[in-house]
């Protein structure tokens, strides 16, 4: 865009101001050249219509058009001869009548005469508008010399009264005609005749009392008195545009007649006939002007309130939430919008009264409901929820707001009523996930409390095992002691199994996923869980050709699978003696949906599900809620321990899955277990089998273990393996172990939590001086804790706490090996 162009807009607003203020300055002229052809004495006249166009110019366009105004009242007075200075003077007078008049007017009126109150002030501003015009111009014509000091008085009160009432006169016509006219745009053929009607009324009138020869009608008729009766009537029937109209005929006829001679009293002279007619008009303008500003005020305000009745009815039925209107004393519904309808399937109000009650008692009841509504019109606002039925049933939540309003001079209550039933539900699935995280961060604060005890449990195994072998392999067959030894031992490996079920539930049991073909797996378990439930069981199988292959510890899945099992066979003999039911177990592909809720909050993808459902007790939701917290059992304690359903949901949540189960109270229960499908290939790692060497090796091997039973039960073991073993008791001694030691060290068989020093920190220490040594780890923990809490590389010999003897020498000979 050039400058020209950007200049274009601009240089069009200079001309058109320039064209306007020239027609301003044109207009001025010929209506003061119009009034000046009848005036007296030469200057003096009835109306003086410029200052009405004048203080209409700077209402309507702001003080801009005082230059137009200036130039026409300059232009003018220059015509009549009289000199520069006094020219200068009298448009000066003019121009600040104009500008004093439209600033005190635009504060009140806006551009629009309504009302009684704005008509009265633009009387008093335009009175005060026309004493500065008078003031001025008759100092400068006295300046002049044109009038004399004893006329100074009559002449400044007649250039007022002429200019006072051509800005009543005129105004009123232009900002009637300019403003926005409620009334008139109601109009039409019919109202506007009748306006016609009564402005060639007001003319005959005026005919009669200004301009009819005496006798041409009887005296009463041709009164002036008749003009106030037609023009009150104009300004109630036809507005204050008519009005305004009228009033300009009665002057331009007024004005007419005094000048003809016709007008009031033929003994009065010219000057006082003009002054009776200032009198008249601008009593008739006024009176008019009142009257039709009252009126308008009046329609307008009636107008208004129709248009809110409008848009209060329009807003109530088209509002997308449901409103109800209530009688304050019976409470019944008197009125109701189109969205208040639907919601319970009627057709009308009366509906409401014709079926069956349609609020529910939760939780108020319906007297409660229908108290609220009386307490609200008594003592103002109130607030409920609200459970809901349609017509249909259907039931729905709503928030209902109650106000009391006044309508048709009576008090009712405006029921507002917002369905949330969208809301509701989803409060309850978000209260829902919230029991979801309390009950996964509790078991998880479980399983950490198991893996703790499992910890501190197996180094006990640790000790009671490895003498109760060390014991064993002392005595001889036919020793009495031998026999007790090997209880001891049963119930050492008994323990521990209890403790590989706690670390399973805590998942920090290692294991060794393969790939499985659910079909395959199952099947070959079905055999033994026939056995496993009994005769009186029966066991059905619904596998499925579209079950997804799973990544898994075969022996993961045998315990998730065994404990379902033995759990439904324990529930179905709980409720019958005869121990006689039925068992399911169903395997699926279940597809969890990105856009959709899916049990556990499981992220999209492919899952096998396996559903293991009986026919036995059932459980009561208390139940349910705590079914896999270890040690929690319904059985007696002869017949549980509470690890089954634990190991199954610490087996499930290691695998990163999903364990969830519905159950009734006396119809049986059904456990649906997720798991991730596998989307690889067929697992083609074959096991490498090791080979069990002849010799035996041996060597000299630092032993770090802060449990000092420990520390002393696997040096015996050692030394017995035929090792020559350097004991250390903590970290730090093992390093000064080390430091001393002038031979080599061929071993090192670390505990891998310790305080003050962890079996990592260890290993690095003891490696940067021995970096050919090779370490072992053992712990009461999982060897999850190697990649997981103390990040060990992968390749590191771990043992499990208790191991056996066997276990220990086959571990370091493949370590020397």
């Amino acid at each position: 865009m050039t400058d020209l162009d950007k200049k274009t807009p601009q240089i069009k607003d200079i001309l058109l101001q320039v064209a306007l203020q020239a027609l301003l300055a044109l207009a001025y002229f010929y209506m003061a050249r119009l009034a000046l052809d009848y005036s007296l004495s030469g200057f003096v006249c009835l109306i003086w219509p410029a200052s009405g166009l004048a203080v209409s110019s700077c209402i309507l366009g702001g003080p801009k058009y005082a230059v137009g105004i200036f130039l026409g009242a300059f232009i003018f007075y220059a015509s009549s001869g009289k000199s520069p200075l006094t020219v200068l003077a009298i448009s000066t007078g003019n121009t600040l009548e104009a500008i004093v008049a439209a600033v005190l007017i635009r504060k009140t009126l806006s551009s629009k005469i309504l009302g009684l109150s704005k008509y009265i002030s633009m009387l008093l501003f335009g009175s005060l508008a026309a004493a500065v015009s008078a003031s001025f111009g008759n100092l400068a014509l006295l300046a002049a010399g044109i009038i004399g000091k004893q006329s100074l008085l009559a002449s400044s009160a007649s250039w007022w009264m002429g200019d006072m009432i051509g800005i009543i006169v005129i105004c009123p016509i232009v900002l009637a005609w300019k403003g926005a006219s409620a009334v008139f745009k109601e109009g039409n053929l019919p109202r506007f005749a009748e306006a016609a009607g009564w402005l060639v009324l007001v003319m005959t009138i005026a005919f009669c009392a200004f301009i009819a020869e005496p006798g041409f009608l009887p005296k009463i008729i041709s009164s002036e008195a008749w003009l106030f009766l037609a023009i009150a009537f104009c300004s109630i029937r036809i507005g204050m545009r008519g009005t305004s109209i009228a009033i300009s005929v009665i002057a331009v006829i007024g004005l007419i007649g005094v000048y003809n001679g016709t007008a009031f009293s033929r003994s009065q002279d010219q000057v006082a006939r003009l002054e009776s007619a200032w009198a008249l008009i601008a009593a008739i303008s006024f009176v008019g002007m009142a009257i039709s500003s009252f009126v308008a005020e009046k329609r307008i305000s009636a107008l208004k309130l129709r248009e809110s009745e409008e848009r209060f009815r329009r807003i109530f039925e088209n509002a997308p939430i449901s409103f109800y209107i209530h009688e304050s004393d019976s409470g019944n519904i008197i009125m109701a919008n189109r969205k208040a309808l639907e919601s319970f399937g009627l057709s009308s109000v009366d509906d409401f009264y014709t079926v069956p009650p349609l609020f529910l008692p939760s939780p108020y009841s319906f007297k409660e409901y229908m108290q609220a509504i009386h307490k609200c019109a008594q003592e103002g606002d109130h607030r409920l929820l609200w459970k809901n039925k349609s017509s249909s049933g259907a039931l729905f939540w709503e928030e209902v707001f109650l106000n009391s309003i006044t309508l048709k001079g009576k008090k009712m209550v405006l029921q507002t009523s917002i369905d949330i039933s969208a809301i509701k539900k989803g409060e309850e699935e978000k209260l829902e996930l919230q029991r979801q995280l309390l009950q996964s961060q509790k078991m998880e604060s479980l399983g950490t409390l198991a893996g703790g005890v499992a910890h501190d449990f197996n180094n006990m195994l640790s000790v009671i095992n490895g003498y109760s072998e060390l014991l064993i392999s002392k005595l001889d067959d036919n020793s009495p002691l031998r026999s007790h030894a090997n209880e001891i031992r049963k119930a050492g490996i008994r323990s521990a199994n209890l403790s590989r079920q706690l670390l399973t539930f805590a998942r920090k049991q290692s294991s060794s996923p393969k790939v499985l073909a659910p079909g395959e797996a199952l099947a070959s378990m079905i055999k033994l869980l026939k056995r496993l439930v009994g005769e009186d069981v029966a066991l059905k199988w619904t596998p499925s050709q579209d079950a997804p292959n799973v990544k898994i510890d075969p022996s993961h899945l045998d315990q998730i699978l065994t404990n379902l099992v033995v759990n439904a066979r324990d529930a179905i003999r709980c409720k019958n003696s005869s121990g006689k039911g039925a068992i399911s177990i169903e395997s699926s592909l279940f597809l969890a949906e990105a856009d959709s809720p899916a049990p556990g909050g499981l992220t999209a993808g492919r899952y096998l599900r396996i559903c293991v459902s009986d026919n036995g007790s059932g459980m009561e939701p208390d139940v349910v809620e705590r079914i896999f917290e270890p040690f929690f059992t319904t059985k007696g304690e002869a017949d549980g321990t509470g690890l089954g359903l634990s190991t199954v949901f610490g087996i499930v949540r290691q695998n990163n899955g999903f364990i969830g189960v519905e159950s009734t109270l006396g119809e049986g229960s059904s456990f649906s277990v997720y798991l991730p499908a596998y989307e690889g290939g067929q697992d083609e790692e074959n096991e490498k089998k090791t080979e069990n060497n002849s010799r035996r090796l041996t060597g000299t091997i630092l032993l770090v273990e802060d449990n000092k039973l420990i520390l002393k039960m696997l040096k015996t073991h050692l030394d017995e393996l035929g090792h020559r073993t350097l004991p250390a008791a903590s970290p730090e001694e093992a390093l000064r172990i080390s430091d001393e030691f002038q031979g080599d060290i061929d071993l090192m068989l670390s505990d891998l939590i310790m305080p003050g020093m962890n079996g990592k920190e260890l290993k690095q220490k003891f490696s940067e001086k021995r970096p050919s040594t090779k370490i072992i780890f053992m712990s009461g923990y999982s060897s999850d804790l190697l990649t997981k809490k103390l990040d060990v590389e992968d390749g590191i010999l771990f043992m499990q706490k208790p191991f056996s003897i066997e276990e220990l020498s086959a571990s370091i000979e493949r370590a020397l090996g």
